[in-house]
């Protein structure tokens, strides 16, 4: 039977935002809530990203591994038999499913030739270094809106982001070759990219770029601007994503301020494991720098550590930015165990049916991150990049009540 597109409204007091999208084959992908955002006043929260909703850790590599393969096809015009078993995972999201599709995914080699990847920050830092692990002959990069203490080798702006500035501090020798592939979870407007071309084009000589999403929701005025852009520079530009569809708004919402939730849990474990190359206080191959090695190994180690600490239903919490690793341990760790990550993004509470956030904690900090959805667990892992003090690990911990909550520092 011949799919059709879909038509959905949700409808926030004044406030409807209509979603069309194109027929596809991966079921939910998103659902939507509310920000306090004068750019945007809603955002897509990701059913497999693994930042704001706990889920399977399997889960957003499998996403990553249906974007190399749909690239793959894209690019040679020829069918791949790992397709199906990914995306069925994706669809159904059931344990049977996802575990076939995990098998698939951990040992996906695919070859399109030579190419830097680069994973967008904040919510697109794993799902870019899952592409670039299923890519043979790629380094990897994601951007990031940390400020470290070495010249910045390119800076652009995400405009309708919660925070703007992007950076990159990977060694300009690796911004070599013809193709760059950018991995985000959302196409909006199409800006972004125009604006991280723009900075590439000024330094460097890539003739051809390649964007992966989940989501693309350009209008076809964004896509001729992209076309004409292209054009203009000379360059080569494909769009590939999961799901295409536009996205109309009639009416607003005024959102009121609203606390978060308190969290008071205070008891914590520390637990440090062998070391690996740091730079600047960071993973060196975490991708903030550039690289072109494999953390797999490494995250097998870690894994086989805190498995035994296990005592029931486990979650593991990435950090900000420093989302792969602790996706990429958690799927080592057995079953049960669910994945998801502190994020800089606020977002809203709100009482209606079916509605994706349901309990809000705020970090404290330098900069204020927040906590979504925590749900009760015997047991919580919260794996950060780099030695926190005294007053960050206890605020840290607050939101998570758990028989032990153990805190793993790289």
């Amino acid at each position: 039977m011949e799919k059709h597109t879909k038509t959905s409204i949700h409808r926030y007091e004044d406030l409807a935002v209509t979603i069309t999208t194109a027929p596809h084959n991966y079921g939910e992908l998103y659902q939507l809530a509310l920000r306090i955002n004068k750019k945007r006043s809603f955002l897509f929260v990701s059913t497999v990203l693994g930042k704001h909703l706990p889920l399977r850790p399997q889960l957003p590599l499998i996403a990553s591994a249906l974007l190399a393969v749909i690239l793959f096809e894209e690019t040679t015009g020829e069918a791949h038999p790992a397709k199906e078993v990914l995306a069925q995972a994706i669809h159904t999201k059931k344990e049977e499913d996802i575990q076939r599709a995990y098998a698939t995914a951990a040992s996906l080699q695919v070859d399109i030739g030579e190419a830097l990847v680069i994973g967008f920050a904040e919510t697109a830092t794993a799902l870019g270094h899952g592409v670039y692990d299923c890519l043979v002959g790629t380094h990897y990069v994601h951007s990031t809106r940390e400020q470290v203490d070495q010249p910045i080798t390119l800076y652009f702006e995400e405009e309708h982001s919660h925070a703007t500035d992007q950076r990159c501090y990977a060694d300009a020798a690796l911004f070599t070759g013809d193709t760059i592939i950018l991995v985000d979870d959302e196409i909006t407007t199409g800006q972004t990219v125009i604006n991280i071309i723009t900075s590439l084009r000024e330094r460097f000589s890539h003739k051809r770029y390649i964007i992966l999403s989940l989501l693309d929701w350009r209008t076809p005025a964004h896509c001729e601007r992209a076309s004409k852009f292209a054009e203009a520079q000379g360059i080569e530009l494909f769009f590939y994503s999961l799901v295409k569809g536009t996205v109309q708004t009639t009416g607003s919402l005024e959102l009121p301020y609203q606390a978060s939730a308190e969290g008071d849990n205070d008891a914590y474990t520390l637990i440090n494991v062998p070391a690996t190359a740091k730079h600047k206080g960071y993973l060196q191959h975490s991708g903030r720098f550039g690289t072109n090695q494999s953390l797999v190994t490494y995250c097998k180690e870690v894994a086989a550590i805190l498995t035994p600490l296990r005592t029931g239903r486990s979650a593991v919490i990435g950090t900000g930015e420093f989302m792969y690793v602790p996706m990429k341990i958690a799927s080592y760790m057995g079953e049960d165990v669910w994945y998801h990550a502190t994020t800089r993004s606020p977002i809203y509470v709100y009482d209606a049916p079916h509605y994706p956030i349901v309990k809000r904690f705020t970090i404290a900090g330098e900069i204020e991150h927040y906590i979504y959805n925590v749900e009760s667990y015997d047991d919580i892992f919260i794996i950060v990049e780099k030695q926190l003090t005294t007053a960050e690990l206890t605020a840290l911990v607050k939101p998570f009540s758990a028989q032990h909550v153990y805190v793993v520092t790289m």
